[in-house]
């Protein structure tokens, strides 16, 4: 089934029928967003290497250094799309990975941009940086996603119940869909450290993918015929 969401960037957070949660506790650096797959590992390994810049082909239609510092109720992109808007306690200006980064509580903050962004029934691939809180989490927490009416188009994010980080995609912008997702082995996961994360939807191989600290770990077959579009946000729910 294809559907076109009109929504914005979600960061740090999912959204459901309409209801924000999923909150994230910890802290994200330098989002990326790709129109295009990536070509195995050493296109993944240029984007935490060396800059998401030196990455071979187009460039990212979105990325989120988190340049700005203390107190800033703004980030902005380097690409040519809106800047986000901080929601609740974001804490902009914290310590990243290379420079400084954003801090959300896990209770009330994220960060929107209202604008729309990836067409998920083609190739994209999404990167980040994320460092989740010590502690007993025990659902999903949201590192980045892109939202349709009911459901995201395609979601990153730590599962709390399995301890290990998840990327996947709906079969359908419906309430009862179904998540269909590829992640790392239970328990792989180590909180409050940071971990590298790509998400890749191939269209030519039909699958999706994630790698972790730079390392495919697992790529399942995914039919892009029963894919859907997603022209919306950023945000999941699900394994």
């Amino acid at each position: 089934m294809q559907w076109t969401g009109r929504h914005g960037i979600q960061i740090g957070a999912g959204a459901y029928s309409g209801e924000v949660m999923s909150y994230f506790p910890g802290v994200i650096d330098d989002v990326a967003v790709f129109e295009k797959r990536m070509w195995g590992g050493s296109h993944v390994k240029a984007l935490f290497e060396e800059w998401v810049a030196a990455v071979p082909g187009r460039p990212a239609i979105a990325h989120y250094e988190f340049s700005e510092t203390m107190g800033s109720e703004m980030v902005h992109s380097r690409a040519h799309v809106r800047s986000a808007s901080l929601v609740g306690g974001v804490e902009a200006g914290v310590p990243g990975t290379s420079g400084s980064a954003v801090r959300l509580n896990g209770e009330d903050a994220y960060l929107r941009v209202a604008a729309a962004h990836i067409n998920t029934h083609r190739s994209y691939t999404v990167s980040v940086w994320a460092k989740v809180d010590p502690g007993n989490h025990s659902e999903e927490k949201v590192v980045v996603a892109q939202q349709g009416i009911e459901r995201p188009g395609f979601t990153l994010y730590y599962s709390g119940a399995s301890k290990r980080w998840v990327f996947g995609t709906y079969e359908s912008d419906r309430a009862d869909a179904s998540l269909v997702w590829v992640g790392q082995e239970p328990g792989a996961a180590i909180q409050g450290e940071w971990t590298p994360l790509v998400g890749v939807h191939d269209v030519v191989a039909n699958t999706l993918s994630l790698y972790v600290n730079g390392k495919l770990v697992n790529s399942i077959p995914w039919d892009k015929s029963v894919s859907y579009v997603e022209c919306g946000s950023l945000s999941g729910h699900g394994e």
